[in-house]
């Protein structure tokens, strides 16, 4: 019995310090995970600092980077169009009164009246021609003459007497097709009705007409001076709105 008792004594103290051992070493464990948790922490914080920093300065950098870009494509926006605008304002001539520039139209355009269509013949040769002989004209009178006509007759009364000045004689033969030609128009029908309304008023008349002539006919054509004279003798009076006789 004695020997039991000691037995079971033995037993209980090794029960014992098992216990207590096991209790140590989760304490120690528990300690340690504790440190190692701290450990983590510590080390993840900075790591995710820097993390957040780094990208902050690189969104602003980003940003600086694209606002300069931006102000300097416009810089070199500008400066394009300043030279692009360069040589075209030294293309155009004189500029008017509220600085805008304008190209002149021609050497004698300053000379003339307003009265005188533009552009006068589709030939550019022709055209510089034909307003050299009408500058010298008196320009009031042209005028006069182009308030009394519609403006494909004054235009082509225009362009007969330049025709027939150039070789210094009033008279010259002309035909439809020719004159369609000089001013650009498509339908001879409609010169041949003007040159009836011509004629009427006193601007220009039939010297030669023969059936078949390529040429055309024959027509004397009159200064402004004298069509407004052989208007007056013949007592003849245009509505100023319709320019037709009455």
């Amino acid at each position: 019995m004695a020997r039991k008792e000691l037995i079971w004594k033995r037993n209980t103290k090794e029960d014992s310090s098992i216990v207590q051992s096991t209790l140590s070493r989760l304490s120690s464990s528990s300690n340690d995970k504790q440190n190692i948790s701290l450990d983590l922490i510590n080390t993840v914080e900075p790591t995710v600092q820097d993390t957040v920093e780094s990208t902050a300065e690189s969104i602003v950098q980003t940003t600086v980077l694209n606002t300069v870009e931006l102000s300097t494509q416009k810089s070199v926006d500008t400066a394009s169009l300043q030279a692009t605008q360069e040589p075209l304002e030294a293309l155009v001539g004189t500029e008017h009164k509220d600085n805008l520039p304008t190209i002149p139209i021609s050497n004698h355009q300053d000379k003339l009246s307003n009265s005188i269509p533009s552009p006068l013949v589709v030939d550019s040769e022709k055209e510089q021609e034909h307003l050299s002989i009408l500058s010298k004209l008196d320009q009031s009178i042209l005028t006069e003459l182009a308030n009394t006509h519609k403006e494909t007759e004054h235009h082509i009364y225009l362009v007969m007497y330049c025709e027939s000045r150039k070789h210094n004689s009033k008279d010259r033969y002309f035909s439809g097709i020719e004159i369609a030609r000089l001013i650009g128009l498509k339908h001879r029908r409609n010169i041949m009705d003007v040159l009836q309304r011509l004629e009427m008023k006193k601007c220009i008349s039939v010297i030669t007409s023969k059936p078949g002539e390529v040429l055309g006919k024959e027509y004397r054509v009159y200064e402004p001076e004298e069509i407004l004279e052989r208007r007056k003798k013949s007592k003849m009076r245009i509505h100023p709105q319709t320019k037709k006789i009455v």
